[in-house]
């Protein structure tokens, strides 16, 4: 009997994505950001509530994602410039999905391989558990198979007071976000 594994690793993946399309979306409550720090790409231990501004932009990806995190951080460059020209101050951060190769020194080669040098954005890596909290609290669903995350672009808008107040997705406008509508 020969079993081709290719198309069990197929279906399994397609049955992956399904799982992850149909996951429901977190209520728009109040975020607890934890009080553990994380590693950014310089080196430094940093707590979320340390990142201020009127707003916090999150969402998880990882560096080697070959997807939907290059189109996460397309539509965060998106928001930095609707907030930008809105007055709004944000943060843009990003917690890796995948903390064992994403170490600062490889946050940081992703950053400057793409030009995203503003003090504004922030690229954040920790323990395996610390990321699975994170991604519970926040509704944001993703397994791993072999070397690969699979995960949908999600994208928290939060505010001063960690209320989430906005969550993005890949065919959001951004310029109707409620945030916008309450800063005109």
């Amino acid at each position: 009997m020969i079993i081709n594994n290719g198309g069990i690793k197929n279906n399994l993946i397609a049955a992956i994505c399904l799982v992850l399309s149909s996951a429901s979306l977190v209520s728009h409550a109040e975020y607890q950001p934890d009080l553990l720090p994380w590693n950014n790409d310089r080196g430094e231990q940093v707590l979320i509530d340390s990142i201020t501004g009127d707003v916090r932009v999150v969402s998880l990806f990882y560096t080697d994602c070959p997807n939907t995190c290059n189109l996460t951080i397309e539509k965060y460059k998106q928001l930095e410039k609707v907030f930008q020209s809105r007055g709004i101050s944000a943060n843009f951060i990003l917690m890796s999905l995948d903390p064992k190769n994403d170490t600062p020194s490889a946050l940081k080669a992703y950053r400057t391989e793409r030009g995203l040098v503003s003090k504004k954005w922030h690229f954040l890596t920790s323990s395996e558990q610390q990321v699975a909290i994170v991604a519970k609290q926040l509704g944001y669903q993703f397994t791993r198979l072999d070397d690969h995350v699979f995960h949908r672009m999600k994208i928290f808008i939060i505010d001063s007071q960690n209320n989430i107040i906005d969550v993005v997705k890949m065919s959001t406008d951004v310029e109707r976000l409620s945030i916008l509508s309450e800063k005109k």
